[in-house]
């Protein structure tokens, strides 16, 4: 199972049209519907859930529930000028959310095969 936050988003949507062509099982996370066409084509053979990745407690359920063996975190603040207004809310999404999936993984004591987040690092065991 491959979970990709931030998954309607264009990263994440071609990233999980690529990955459904090749017969992966995919969740994806996003805050609302509203880029839901970008995954029109292959809508039906994808899980979204959608919630507020700020909601730690909501987050690790998500991935209690489907276990991802990969998970492609690219959810978060694009824009810098936010984190100026609302800072707090910055580190949130930018920061604790990736701290809340890392935990939700440590306590299902779980191995990643692969984990990639939104600022260009990486962790997990990587098949080259």
């Amino acid at each position: 199972m491959i979970l990709i936050t931030g998954g309607l988003g264009f990263l994440g949507s071609n990233l999980a049209e690529s990955l459904v062509a090749k017969d992966n099982s995919v969740v994806l996370v996003s805050r609302s519907e509203q880029k839901k066409q970008n995954i029109s084509g292959f809508e039906n053979k994808v899980i979204v859930e959608y919630g507020d990745i700020t909601n730690f407690d909501w987050l690790q359920n998500i991935v209690f529930r489907h276990r991802p063996d990969v998970i492609f975190h690219f959810a978060g603040q694009l824009t810098s000028y936010e984190s100026f207004e609302r800072p707090f809310y910055d580190v949130d999404v930018n920061t604790k959310s990736t701290l809340a999936i890392l935990e939700a993984i440590r306590k299902l004591g779980k191995q990643l095969e692969n984990w990639e987040n939104n600022a260009a690092s990486s962790w997990g065991v990587h098949s080259g």
